[in-house]
């Protein structure tokens, strides 16, 4: 899906669980593929901490391996500077 599209569908979520009162965690799969055909099942990964993170697997980014080899480089930077 393009991004305009899928930033466009997830906007009328957004707004829709505002004028809800509900969470995206709290709708059930026919309310996500009512805003888009291709919502699936899999929706329901994105909402774990874990899942959200683990996508932020990049140089410097907050996934788990690579905030671990942050920490590992600052680690040795700091005994260097002993």
């Amino acid at each position: 899906v393009a991004f305009r599209q899928a930033h466009k569908a997830v906007g009328k979520i957004v707004a829709y669980c505002i004028e809800n009162r509900k969470s995206f965690s709290e709708l059930p799969l026919s309310t996500f593929a009512s805003f888009h055909p291709l919502f699936g099942k899999d929706i329901r990964s994105i909402f774990s901490w874990s899942h959200a993170l683990a996508q932020r697997e990049i140089e410097g980014g907050t996934g788990r391996r690579s905030v671990l080899r942050q920490i590992a480089c600052a680690k040795k930077m700091l005994e260097r500077a002993k």
